[in-house]
């Protein structure tokens, strides 16, 4: 068992280790991708399909045609650990087949069936016709033509916002203005509904007898199969807020200068950078990505969190954090990290604070903060200097004097004891 284990572990780590790893998401190559491979996918799931029937009549009868429909609303183009990233050409895929039975010859022993149709028909002859005339009338029909059309409406909605497209194909371009809308919105839910029917059609010529010849009965039969669905996705939305923590009132003990922020995202963080003075100071990796397949062949983004550095940063989830006392607008926020960084040097530095998200979001804070040594006695600063009120906190200044001696004569001692002694003995 334990050679097993270790073939397994060797195995998974092989594969992950040949996997392309991505420093930020790829997300146009993704979008790109599915986008080209989407026409080429053939796509029929006969567990969930709808049927139907399609009842064609040929001569006094009726031949029934049965008839079904696979439709799988899949997702977004792109996408990074199932959240949707708003980005240019981005589309909704839903996958889509249809099944329809066709006319079909009548049995001849040693002769293997074939369909009845408009290729059959141009090739028509003697030893074949009768195989094809299905209501015995001495005149072969045939199939000629036969299609299925989606009436579908895909209704986009986001916030306050809706649009509606035609489901005219497998993967259906996303309105801009709705994409728009993911980028300036606050995260949240893209809910995608799909409504309308699946018409199949059959165009048969019932051919019939008429004079010495047969002439053409072009009947057109259909039926339509309802379809509806709704379906929520995550949007990764592109707001943040930052927190300086420490200092809290900008001004600190230059012993101990401290750049400490909490921020708060709508969407995982993958980078930061502090810069200090206008140089980078710090470069932060909180995730890598990579690229897999999902059961449709189509590829999803996934990322690997890199371990938390302790002391540098730290990342956890919030559930959906409100700040409705210290946001106007509102939003909810998913993650929460702090970013902690020390620095040295007196007087006024420029910190900075540079982020970027799992949807390409980039998002900063910066802040002045001064630095400054202690001072005593309002004239010397704490490392033996002159006292300068650009690198250290004024102080006030203090002068010696002489503590005086009070003396009590016997008798004043004397009427103060009396007196409390009365007070007592008056209160008993």
């Amino acid at each position: 068992m334990r050679t097993i284990a270790a073939l397994l572990l060797l195995l998974v780590a092989t594969a992950f280790a040949q996997s392309t790893q991505y420093a930020e998401p790829p997300l146009d190559e993704t979008n790109q991708h599915n986008l080209d491979a989407v026409p080429g996918l053939d796509f029929y799931d006969n567990a969930t399909a709808l049927n139907g029937t399609v009842r064609i009549p040929i001569g006094a009868s009726f031949r029934e045609m049965p008839v079904s429909v696979s439709i799988e609303p899949v997702g977004f183009s792109v996408s990074v650990d199932n959240v949707t990233c708003p980005v240019d050409d981005l589309s909704f895929i839903a996958l889509r087949g249809a099944r329809m039975e066709h006319l079909t010859s009548l049995p001849n022993q040693g002769y293997g069936d074939f369909t009845c149709d408009r290729e059959w028909f141009a090739q028509i002859s003697d030893e074949t016709a009768w195989r094809c005339d299905l209501d015995d009338d001495y005149c072969a029909e045939y199939e000629n033509d036969s299609s299925v059309s989606y009436d579908i409406n895909i209704t986009f909605s986001f916030g306050n916002l809706s649009a509606s497209v035609p489901f005219d194909s497998q993967a259906v371009r996303v309105p801009r203005a709705i994409v728009e809308a993911m980028r300036s919105g606050s995260g949240g839910n893209l809910t995608v509904a799909l409504n309308g029917t699946v018409v199949f059609l059959y165009e048969i010529n019932d051919r019939a007898l008429g004079g010495s010849d047969c002439t053409a009965n072009y009947v057109s039969e259909t039926t339509a199969i309802p379809y509806s669905a709704n379906r929520s996705f995550a949007v990764g939305g592109s707001g943040s807020l930052f927190f300086l923590r420490s200092p809290v009132l900008r001004e600190q003990w230059a012993g101990d200068s401290r750049f400490d922020v909490v921020v708060l995202s709508q969407s995982p963080l993958y980078h930061a950078d502090v810069y200090l003075n206008g140089n980078q100071a710090r470069n932060i990796t909180l995730r890598s990505f990579g690229v897999q397949e999902n059961a449709y062949g189509l590829q999803e983004i996934v990322s690997q969190p890199m371990n938390q550095s302790s002391g540098i940063w730290s990342e956890n989830t919030a559930g959906g954090l409100a700040q409705k006392a210290l946001d106007a607008r509102n939003r909810s926020f998913n993650y929460v990290y702090q970013f902690n960084y020390s620095y040295s040097g007196l007087g006024n530095s420029t910190l900075y604070l540079s982020v970027n998200d799992s949807c390409l979001v980039h998002s900063a804070y910066s802040d002045v903060l001064l630095s400054r040594m202690l001072s005593y006695n309002g004239s010397t600063m704490e490392n033996g200097k002159p006292f300068d009120a650009a690198v250290a906190r004024p102080s006030s200044p203090f002068s010696g004097d002489i503590l005086g001696i009070i003396t009590i004569s016997f008798g004043v001692a004397a009427i103060i004891i009396l007196v409390s002694f009365t007070n007592f003995w008056l209160l008993r």
